[in-house]
């Protein structure tokens, strides 16, 4: 399982910083990726604080819902090559 997460790991980064490089102009990348870091930090202390009075399905449920929207919103960006 280890092995797996970290290939995983090891895919996704690579992947992030060729969208972060194609969508985010050089000028704003920062500030961008600070502003969006900032509610994810703060998902990741409730998290922490109060993820083991929840219920394991209940964690799943949330954990299915974001990465449903986070499917949602990559579908949303536009494709490399075609016309908006």
């Amino acid at each position: 399982a280890f092995c797996a997460f970290e290939w995983c790991v090891g895919c996704y980064f690579p992947q992030i910083a060729v969208l972060r490089a194609q969508f985010l102009s050089e000028s704003t990348r920062g500030a961008t990726m600070t502003l969006f870091r900032v509610p994810f930090n703060c998902i990741v202390v409730a998290t922490l604080l109060w993820g083991r009075s929840l219920a394991p399905e209940v964690i799943l449920r949330f954990a299915s819902l974001a990465l449903l929207l986070g499917a949602v919103t990559f579908r949303t960006l536009p494709v490399a090559g075609k016309a908006a």
